[in-house]
């Protein structure tokens, strides 16, 4: 009776967490409160909610609706195209050709992944920014002015940011596709770029689907890329920020997070709809059979320096600005042996407000990567794996719906949610965990649904034969097997809540400032040494974060 109870009450929370501020954000567009008044002997105010379409029209109709929509989507999807072109060749030439210091060149292409938005848009500012670096340089050397600002100086930035993320599912897909498919193509004599394109390629359609779908969505929810560079180029996230922080327009704000919905489904389906157009191909149909790499030849040596002027571009420059403004003195003095300075660090470390922001995004973090992976997450995974019917269909959804929710559609659904909870004077800082908690438990549940796959279920099966009960079952024998992997997945949330941007944005308040909108608000107020240096901090923790979630993953791998 208790077990049952236990799983009803977890039941009822994930869906009210996963699908909770959705029907609020829906429901407070086209429903909105009206003050009646009752005269029943006396006279009193009453709030009742009235289908109403009027901030509905009022927002479509707005003539900067329909430039903000197109905006959205030109920048998705030339961010996309743009990120595809580039990351699918560069995973191929690390999946199938022998190079030297492979590993070095692969962990190099997958930094980029590691520093958040808001850094990545700060750290081109100071490199190609009105005052950057390279932007002084080229104009005082050779006239060349190089404008970073606008559409296309946004695209460049999250280009930098999100082709590792193409990088990374790419190159796992090709990774899997044995030599036999290769070697069949040159016995009928056909050319290599041929057998790319007529055969490799469509193999690996669903990991470029799905990695075109995680592109599009990390872009079109970035505010810190518009909100820096965009100048009069407005997109939705950033319209929705303006309308909920600045303008203190919540209906507007609403209205537009459902445009964002509507944009986010539109490829969603479409990348379903394609991928059950092409099926499932199983390309490994025995043992043994594995991707060996095949040497460049004379394009060796060239391949190498295309990819040593992209790590430069892409990591080096960016990462090392970053250092070295945070150790100046003053900023007007340039990069000078005079001018260096750990003021900024101790100003970082010793500062109220920042040390408060770090104290809170630690706080936050713990607990939603704590409740998404041991309760939630291990929950959900559970009944993925070992659950049947039409359930375990439900769990896996709702475990996996927020990954593809941007962080504006998020946090203002949450917001509303509140709102129709209690009052908005009373946010707090569980606003923040359940937030960070829905938008990372995804990657807790991906990783313990692939760490119990891995353990049969003749383990609790003997246990329970033996007189140990399932709940006993799970705790003191499978639990301890795919802890591991759970840790992994736990440093892994952290990590992601600890950087957080978007959602925070719309919910954080004076009391609850976390590192990221602290940064955001440096940025803004043009207060770049102690941004340097609050960034440095950030990304001495993100590094850390992910070098222990390889420590566990690699482990983890070797322990199964």
């Amino acid at each position: 009776m208790i077990r049952r109870l236990g799983l009803l009450l977890l039941t009822v929370l994930l869906l009210f967490l996963v699908w909770g501020p959705l029907v609020a954000l829906v429901q407070s567009a086209f429903w909105v409160d009206k003050t009646v008044v009752a005269v029943d002997g006396e006279t009193e105010l009453q709030t009742e909610k009235e289908f109403d379409l009027t901030s509905v029209k009022k927002t479509l109709s707005h003539r900067r609706t329909p430039e903000v929509t197109l905006n959205t989507i030109k920048l998705g999807v030339t961010t996309t195209a743009f990120c595809l072109l580039i990351g699918v060749p560069l995973a191929y030439l690390l999946a199938r050709f022998r190079l030297p210091w492979s590993s070095g060149l692969h962990l190099m292409l997958i930094l980029p992944f590691i520093m958040p938005a808001v850094i990545c848009t700060f750290a081109w500012m100071l490199l190609l920014g009105g005052a950057g670096v390279i932007s002084k340089g080229l104009a005082a050397s050779t006239g060349i002015e190089i404008e970073l600002y606008g559409f296309w100086g946004i695209v460049f930035v999250q280009v930098v940011r999100l082709t590792p993320y193409v990088f990374i599912l790419i190159y796992a897909a090709l990774r899997i596709i044995p030599d036999t498919i290769s070697e069949s193509t040159r016995i009928h004599g056909i050319p290599p770029w041929r057998g790319v394109l007529r055969i490799v390629l469509p193999l690996i359609l669903p990991a470029i689907f799905g990695a075109g779908l995680l592109v599009f969505m990390s872009s079109i929810e970035e505010i810190s890329g518009p909100a820096f560079l965009g100048g009069k180029f407005r997109v939705l996230s950033f319209e929705i920020y303006r309308s909920l922080k600045v303008l203190n327009k919540i209906d507007r704000a609403m209205v537009q997070a459902g445009i964002l919905l509507v944009i986010t489904l539109i490829p969603l389906l479409a990348s379903y709809w394609l991928t059950r157009q092409h099926g499932r191909r199983e390309v490994i149909s025995g043992r043994g059979e594995r991707s060996t790499k095949r040497e460049l030849g004379l394009w060796k040596w060239p391949v190498l320096i295309l990819l040593a002027l992209y790590i430069v571009v892409t990591v080096v420059l960016p990462f090392g600005v970053l250092i070295a403004t945070s150790l100046m003195h003053n900023l007007g003095d340039g990069y000078t042996m005079s001018n260096l300075s750990l003021e900024w660090y101790r100003w970082v470390l010793s500062w109220k407000e920042v040390r408060a922001a770090i104290w809170h995004s630690t706080l936050y973090a713990t607990l939603a990567a704590t409740f998404a992976t041991f309760v939630l997450g291990l929950f959900i995974s559970y009944r993925v794996v070992r659950g049947s019917g039409r359930s375990r269909i439900l769990y896996d959804f709702s475990g996996s719906v927020p990954l593809a929710l941007p962080g504006a559609i998020l946090g203002i659904g949450i917001y509303t949610l509140w709102l129709e909870l209690y009052s908005p004077l009373t946010v707090t800082m569980w606003v923040l965990v359940m937030a960070y908690t829905v938008r990372f438990l995804p990657y807790a549940v991906r990783s313990g649904v692939a760490a119990l796959e891995q353990v049969s279920k003749c383990v609790e099966e003997a246990a329970q034969i033996h007189g140990v009960s399932q709940l006993r079952a799970v705790k003191d024998i499978v639990l301890p097997l795919i802890l591991p992997s759970l840790a992994g997945a736990w440093i892994l949330v952290f990590v992601s809540a600890f950087r957080e941007l978007t959602a925070s944005l719309m919910l954080v308040s004076g009391k609850t400032q976390v590192n990221a909108t602290l940064l955001f608000d440096f940025i803004d107020n043009g207060n770049y040494l102690r941004a340097a240096a609050h960034s440095v901090v950030i990304m001495t923790v993100c590094i850390i974060g992910i070098s222990l979630v390889h420590r566990f993953t690699t482990r983890s791998a070797a322990d199964s």
